[in-house]
């Protein structure tokens, strides 16, 4: 709580943005554990979780518990999601001149928690069924190998068995599945601001909070390790000043990405002093050259512990 206290006190990323007039606005899955009920200082609409369920979901929204449960058929938590995010930003866009930030976090490709084996749920308008017939988990050159000179957990893990390959690749397609909703949201999205003439004036960004394994030596789901499959994400951002189809070559990390946006944002002078990350917009915006001088050449990536190896 000590640590959920500072979060809020000086290192959350809302204050920031609204010092420089923006309206904020946080959707879905938030922290793990220990959300407030009512939005952080600088937070104009509040409707999150800790990830929650898929199906009739439930959410904290300015300060009232509200589960999501009147839709015809169950309602599905990223449909949720996206659709107070679009409604919020129409909204915005019609009753203030305030630019807006609206972060927008979803479950979806998380495992459902419960009893049974570790899925996650597709919409169920999806018929993911018949969109990854017998689909596979990538056989990578690191999959279902040993690698005895590897550190203790990895030279640790048996071979999988012909069950744990078979349930890996049911987790992989289910994820599949449950990604289409989150392509419906991005769609939409980029829809909707493109029809309030927003898109051309927007900073658009996708990314993801850690990577995945299905398979990967021996172990057949999880993070929770130091390698390209448990680290690497998606970095994707699109809006004024950056060229289509330049690249990003720096090492960076997700600590990197509120500094880049508040630096777009014009607010590069009053980055939090809490904040660990650096900002890339310089260089994204082509203004400065990377190099080992204006960029960093190490990170540190370090892990505790989650218990045992998921194996089934």
């Amino acid at each position: 709580h000590a640590n959920l206290s500072k979060i809020y006190d000086g290192g959350y990323f809302a204050p920031a943005f609204s010092q420089l007039g923006y309206t904020v606005g946080v959707f879905g899955k938030h922290l793990n554990h220990g959300n407030p009920k009512a939005a952080p200082q600088g937070v104009d609409r509040w409707l999150v979780n800790g990830g929650g369920h898929y199906l009739d979901p439930s959410f904290d929204f300015d300060g009232t518990h509200v589960t999501f449960n009147n839709c015809t058929g169950p309602c599905y938590s990223t449909a949720v999601i996206g659709n107070a995010t679009l409604d919020w930003i129409r909204s915005v866009h019609h009753s203030t001149t305030r630019p807006f930030f609206a972060y927008v976090a979803v479950k979806a490709p998380h495992i459902q928690d419960g009893p049974g084996w570790p899925v996650a749920i597709p919409a169920p308008w999806h018929d993911t069924d018949r969109r990854f017939p017998g689909v596979l988990a990538p056989r990578t050159a690191n999959w279902n190998v040993s690698c005895p000179a590897h550190h203790w957990l990895i030279r640790s893990q048996p071979p999988m068995t012909t069950e744990q390959e078979y349930r890996s690749d049911a987790l992989y397609r289910s994820r599949l599945g449950a990604l289409l909703a989150v392509d419906d949201l991005v769609a939409e999205l980029i829809h909707t601001l493109d029809q309030l003439a927003l898109l051309e004036s927007t900073y658009v960004v996708f990314t993801s909070d850690h990577g995945f394994r299905f398979g990967q030596f021996s172990m057949p789901q999880g993070k929770w390790n130091a390698y390209e499959n448990d680290l690497r994400v998606p970095f994707l951002i699109r809006g004024p000043g950056i060229t289509p189809g330049s690249t990003f070559e720096g090492l960076a990390s997700n600590v990197d990405v509120m500094p880049t946006l508040l630096d777009l944002a014009g607010g590069a002078s009053s980055k939090p002093p809490l904040w660990d990350g650096r900002s890339a917009a310089p260089i994204i915006l082509g203004q400065t050259q990377l190099s080992k001088a204006s960029w960093r050449t190490d990170l540190l990536i370090e892990y505790f512990n989650h218990g045992d190896v998921v194996r089934y």
